[in-house]
């Protein structure tokens, strides 16, 4: 892929989006990852370094970022703070208890960029 297209926004996140997906070890799993087995979120994924996520996405202060299944927050606090003060990072996810765990170790760590948002899972046709 060349570093034109990936200068575009849009294809930069989609690009770290399947990055993500790729790199994470329950790649078939369709189900969100429970919160229960939240700490193995943290683990690292060999793949997806702060580096390599940095070289892709290069954040800059002041853009608004779309996070989707923020998970713990582990990456979520790399990239919010790149943001600036008037950068906004918004974490979307269908399990409450992922969001706030973001949010409890963003207020930890004195990031104040981030904006949780609950989205409630799609509906099964019967």
């Amino acid at each position: 892929m060349s570093h034109a297209v990936l200068a575009k926004p849009a294809v930069r996140w989609a690009f770290a989006a399947g990055a993500v997906a790729a790199g994470a070890p329950w790649f078939g799993d369709k189900a969100p990852y429970p919160y229960a087995q939240h700490k193995l979120l943290n683990l690292p994924l060999p793949y997806l370094t702060a580096n390599r996520l940095d070289a892709v996405l290069r954040p800059r202060p002041g853009e608004r970022v779309l996070e989707v299944g923020p998970g713990t927050g582990l990456r979520s606090l790399h990239v919010a703070p790149q943001l600036g003060p008037h950068g906004r990072l918004d974490v979307l996810d269908i399990q409450p208890e992922m969001l706030d765990h973001v949010m409890c170790r963003a207020e930890r760590h004195g990031v104040a960029n981030i904006t949780p948002t609950r989205r409630r899972g799609r509906q099964r046709r019967r």
